[in-house]
């Protein structure tokens, strides 16, 4: 993905994100994604679209990416008990990582849940 955004020149708008559409025990089919700082056709290995534009629950987790799963079941029990109604899939924004943080404890996820 980076090396496409790259080779094309493309600018990216803001840190890289990843979609979660479904997971389970068995698997997780999620979309990797980039902010771009201009609508963009995509191509053959790369898919172009618009995320979602509403109301979102937000928290930010600070640790490693294997803790995060507490913050999502958080989240999960925050919609049931106030009545709340999903509007999509989660997204979660990387603001720092492997790349840029040696310590796991440091690592700070953003983590959206699109609500009505």
């Amino acid at each position: 993905m980076f090396g496409d955004v790259s080779q094309n020149n493309i600018t990216p708008s803001g840190k890289p994100f990843a979609i979660y559409h479904s997971w389970d025990d068995v698997a997780t089919r999620v979309s990797a994604c980039l902010p771009l700082t201009e609508e963009n056709e995509g191509n053959d290995k790369i898919a172009s679209g618009f995320t979602y534009a509403g109301n979102a629950l937000k928290v930010i987790h600070i640790g490693p990416y294997t803790n995060s799963g507490s913050v999502h079941k958080a989240i999960h029990a925050y919609i049931k008990d106030n009545a709340k109604e999903y509007a999509g899939s989660p997204w979660e924004i990387y603001i720092n990582g492997p790349g840029s943080e040696p310590d796991p404890n440091n690592y700070i996820t953003k983590i959206y849940y699109p609500i009505k």
